[in-house]
């Protein structure tokens, strides 16, 4: 079970923020942006625009984009946070990083 989130508290901003209906915006380095190889590993590509999901966090598609050309392709999708909660688990850092094996 997830402990209780913190919720993003949107601010009155125009610009290098994520806009929402409202005309209230989330700040600047509170959304999460994964490209190419990851968004197949995590399953990711079957996301739309608008979905919510939770990554230890709660947030919702803000854009998705997929290209490609003679040189390859390009996938993009971008998470707006919207609540979080960071909590160690463990103190043994190199656990954390890399886990037990």
């Amino acid at each position: 079970m997830m402990e209780e989130m913190v919720k993003i508290k949107k601010e009155k901003q125009s610009r290098d923020v994520t806009c929402c209906s409202d005309d209230n915006y989330y700040p600047y380095g509170t959304s999460i942006s994964i490209d190419d190889d990851l968004v197949d590993e995590l399953n990711a590509g079957n996301l739309v625009v608008g979905d919510i999901i939770e990554i230890k966090a709660h947030a919702f598609v803000d854009s998705k984009s997929e290209s490609s050309n003679k040189e390859g392709s390009n996938k993009s999708i971008r998470l707006q946070l919207t609540s979080m909660n960071i909590e160690r688990k463990d103190d043994d850092r190199i656990k954390q990083m890399y886990g037990s094996d």
